[in-house]
């Protein structure tokens, strides 16, 4: 786990964004200019979204903590599978000859595996906390007794759809627009969690800080993935429709702990939701 004055010195280090280790616009094709644009709505749309509004913003201790635990606990579930969906989606994209998407695709995947452990390892002292805090005993059961969001099923459902549709390739943009997001908000929302909650609370959040540095790299390497999607000749609009969808979804996940967060902020809410 990266302590958080370690991450800060990392980001600085190795912000590809401020640095310039992106691509600049002279360096992108045309294609690549026209996804950007193309997409940009709906990313003003997710800013927009009160979940990552929240998630950067909330200010008050046992609100935001609550939000994090729903979070955690509902993106083990959108995280286990990812080094399968990935692995996957290169296998059907060398079918279909995308031989070099698929092969980088695949070897992305490794790098993706054992993620989820991470979320496990952070709901457990989010969970410890929480109990010494405000003297309560809830369990990881709990959580995960609560009723799904809709958008977690949606978020699976969607890499499934991608992985066995007629345009796999397109897996390269869920990557890209939800790796994007670490990279864009990231930063704001472990600033938000170490003031509001206490640098204590790094341990519980490691998942966060380790994406929000490795997120830096696999961005690069998905938009050079995405331009040799667009060179093979692969469907903008269908590269768009998927990045869209995924920013939609992860959106709709994001409010749904919103509500999610509401339910255990008292203990009599928790009991209510637990028992509905």
């Amino acid at each position: 786990m990266i302590s958080v004055y370690l991450f800060r010195n990392q980001l600085t280090k190795f912000n590809f964004v401020k640095k310039g280790n992106m691509k600049t616009s002279k360096e992108q094709s045309e294609s690549f200019k026209k996804y950007n644009a193309l997409i940009h709505p709906q990313r003003i749309d997710f800013m927009l979204s009160p979940g990552i509004n929240t998630f950067m913003a909330q200010s008050t201790p046992k609100k935001l903590h609550a939000f994090l635990l729903v979070w955690t606990g509902f993106s083990i579930k959108m995280t286990e599978k990812v080094e399968s969906w990935i692995s996957r989606a290169g296998e059907s994209c060398e079918t279909m000859n995308y031989n070099e998407v698929g092969n980088r695709l695949k070897y992305h995947a490794n790098q993706e595996a054992g993620h989820d452990l991470m979320l496990v390892a952070d709901l457990k002292v989010l969970i410890q906390k929480w109990n010494t805090l405000y003297n309560d005993n809830i369990t990881e059961d709990d959580i995960f007794n609560l009723n799904v969001p809709y958008n977690t099923n949606e978020y699976v459902a969607l890499h499934e759809n991608t992985i066995q549709g007629k345009h796999p390739y397109t897996q390269v943009a869920i990557e890209y627009e939800i790796e994007r997001i670490s990279v864009m908000y990231g930063p704001k929302i472990i600033e938000n969690v170490t003031y509001t909650l206490g640098e204590d609370f790094e341990s519980a959040i490691s998942f966060l800080t380790d994406h929000v540095l490795i997120d830096q790299g696999h961005t690069k390497f998905n938009i050079d993935l995405l331009e040799k999607c667009l060179a093979a000749k692969g469907d903008l609009n269908e590269l768009v429709k998927t990045g869209g969808s995924a920013l939609k979804i992860y959106a709709g996940f994001l409010n749904e702990c919103i509500k999610l967060s509401a339910a255990i902020n008292e203990r009599e809410q928790w009991t209510s939701q637990l028992t509905n």
